[in-house]
């Protein structure tokens, strides 16, 4: 499948799927309740793009879990791309981030890029969407790997942290360069959500598995007119969405199976980028219904 996305119908908007932290094992008989999701979202939603992020498949099994969790997509010719997450390899294997995309990769409908070799992970990359005619992209996807755990090991013993990764300076710097060059606005996607979600949900009822560290990925977002705003996944009892002194800040609802599970229901997010306003539309969709849509918007985001 070429790595080209395109709008199909001028007026049309174009259509995201999240889908967030399945944790596919296929010894796990959970992963059939994952299965039944994907395949009724798909059908019912019909989305453009399928956006993975990250705690997609457990090891050991991850050749033959990457296959069946793609398959749906695969099977209608949908395409496709993950940011990894921070059980997305398989250390007694030796398998990192890296390993892991390049088995994505060669996966049917697979969109995503290996992205620069200098930072570390794997599937940092811009992903332009082109519009009915000509080759001017007309939104940008930007993708940021913010690790695992394992980064905690770089650092000096007496700096070391617990908790999750994060995306380095590195990666800041990356996207800085990516909206500073952009000209046209887009969202960015990620598995490990931003410190600032602790600000806007500051009750939760289940953790928001923020990192300890803040390498200013938040504010390198709100100080671009080009960004619309960044989602992720990670925590599964969570699926808000607000907006960061107006930056939209975006939790995917769980998308895995009953073992993990700490909401009611798995589901996705969707995402519509309409083709005239700038900002999206997204809304929360398990086969047991949907949320109402809400419109999320930058006030200085051109359209």
């Amino acid at each position: 499948m070429s790595r080209i996305l395109r709008i199909r119908e001028p007026g049309r908007a174009f259509r995201v799927l999240q889908v967030t932290d399945t944790h596919y094992d296929p010894a796990d008989p959970g992963h059939a309740e994952v299965d039944a999701l994907l395949e009724a979202a798909l059908d019912a939603l019909r989305p453009d793009l399928v956006v993975h992020t990250g705690d997609a498949v457990e090891p050991p099994r991850l050749e033959e879990g990457w296959a069946r969790l793609t398959a749906p997509m695969a099977r209608r010719g949908i395409p496709w791309c993950v940011t990894l997450g921070n059980h997305d390899l398989d250390r007694a294997r030796g398998i990192g981030h890296r390993e892991v995309l390049r088995l994505a990769r060669a996966l049917p409908g697979c969109v995503a890029e290996a992205g620069p070799e200098t930072l570390r992970g794997a599937g940092t990359h811009a992903l332009p969407i082109l519009p009915p005619e000509g080759d001017a992209p007309w939104r940008w996807l930007w993708f940021l790997d913010t690790q695992d755990s394992s980064v905690r090991r770089e650092m000096p013993a007496r700096a070391r942290l617990g908790g999750y990764g994060w995306a380095t300076p590195g990666h800041v710097a990356w996207l800085r360069a990516r909206l500073a060059e952009a000209r046209a606005p887009g969202l960015c996607f990620c598995h490990i959500p931003p410190p600032e979600v602790r600000e806007l949900w500051p009750k939760a009822r289940h953790p928001l598995h923020e990192p300890p560290v803040n390498v200013g990925l938040a504010y390198a977002l709100l100080e671009s007119p080009r960004a619309l705003g960044l989602v992720f996944g990670h925590a599964h009892g969570h699926d808000g969405a607000a907006a960061w002194h107006g930056l939209p800040l975006v939790y995917g609802r769980y998308s895995g199976g009953p073992n993990r599970r700490e909401l009611p229901r798995s589901g996705v997010r969707v995402i519509d980028l309409p083709p005239h306003a700038p900002g999206f539309a997204t809304w929360l969709w398990d086969p047991a219904g949907a949320t109402a849509p809400t419109t999320l918007t930058r006030e200085a985001a051109p359209c």
